[in-house]
């Protein structure tokens, strides 16, 4: 794979692949390197550390996560989607008030994404336990959440029971 050091043209292009994937082993092999080249740029101790690099990488990185917040909330609030015909899977038209042929929508919303989406965003909508002893409750993910998410995401598989 490529000489030892990227040079500037390989590093401005891992970053806007970074950016775009938040993947560093995709992006590295898109320029010709393994992942251990540009890691190594952010290690304060490798020769070929480059603080200005390392803070492109976060500013990528970070870039990329408001990105998915972005989508997040769109799709939390919702989108108007296209109404199909459930017998021929054909998109149901209607005339609009200027007699145009337009699509008949619906909104479609994510009551769980926005849930989730608050959570993260709000300390207020945080699932909390008290904890005996200390002033401030923890906050944590209850068991019941846990559930929640894991038979969304595996709705075959059984949640193993959690030791008290």
């Amino acid at each position: 794979m490529g000489p030892s050091t990227p040079t500037l043209r390989q590093k401005e292009k891992f970053i806007r692949l970074l950016r775009i994937t938040a993947n560093v082993a995709r992006s590295a092999e898109a320029c010709g390197y393994v992942r251990t080249t540009f890691y190594g740029m952010r290690n304060p101790a490798c020769a070929l550390f480059d603080p200005e690099f390392t803070q492109q990488w976060d500013d990528a990185l970070e870039a990329h996560t408001d990105d998915l917040e972005e989508e997040g909330f769109r799709r939390a609030f919702g989108e108007q989607i296209p109404i199909r015909n459930k017998n021929t899977g054909k998109t149901i038209m209607v005339k609009d008030e200027h007699g145009n042929m337009v699509p008949l929508t619906k909104k479609q919303a994510s009551d769980l994404l926005l849930i989730f989406m608050l959570k993260g965003n709000r300390k207020k909508y945080i699932d909390r336990t008290a904890v005996e002893g200390g002033e401030i409750p923890l906050s944590v993910i209850s068991s019941q959440v846990k559930q929640t998410i894991f038979q969304k995401l595996f709705p075959n598989v059984k949640l193993p029971e959690e030791k008290s």
